[in-house]
């Protein structure tokens, strides 16, 4: 039987610093559908957390709640079980001391997510791993309201499959 704490989901967002989404920008995107570039967040002295709580009303009417963390460092098998999104940037040294250090191999047991500009394509390794884009437009931000939209879709159909004892 599974705990509440047990059952809330768990996205991982990278560390870099240079990458689209971090837990300096993470939650205002998935909460209000606003990207901000995190360097710029960064800059303007925000401190880093060192977890983020997303909280968002599914179709449904009911809330979810997401945990956000951009380590893996002290992972029990419990929060393994938990994860069931992995935002990458495309680098397979992110994975490096992880469960599943193999992007194939992560991304057969969670959701890989591509953030991305909408006018570049998909290249390198990333473009041989299991991963949805995630197309952010570089100045239109009435476009990222659709993007937040598709990304929940698409992990809500995910967590339905694979990860349903969750309350997502």
């Amino acid at each position: 039987m599974y705990s509440f704490l047990d059952k809330i989901p768990l996205i991982i967002v990278p560390a870099a610093p240079t990458a689209k989404f971090t837990l300096f920008n993470i939650k205002q995107f998935l909460e209000e559908s606003n990207f901000v570039d995190a360097q710029q967040l960064r800059a303007q002295g925000m401190k880093k957390p060192d977890r983020v709580t997303v909280e968002r009303r599914r179709r449904d009417g009911q809330l979810a709640v997401y945990h956000v963390v951009d380590s893996v460092a002290n992972f029990k098998q419990s929060d393994w079980d938990r994860v069931c999104c992995v935002f990458t940037g495309g680098q397979a040294w992110q994975f490096k001391g992880w469960k599943y250090e193999k992007p194939v191999d992560l991304f057969s047991h969670v959701k890989g997510v591509y953030p991305k500009w909408s006018d570049e394509k998909i290249t390198g390794p990333v473009a041989d791993w299991a991963v949805s884009p995630v197309n952010i437009h570089r100045h239109k931000r009435h476009h990222d309201k659709a993007c937040v939209s598709q990304f929940w879709d698409t992990l809500d159909k995910y967590n339905q499959a694979n990860k349903s004892f969750l309350n997502y």
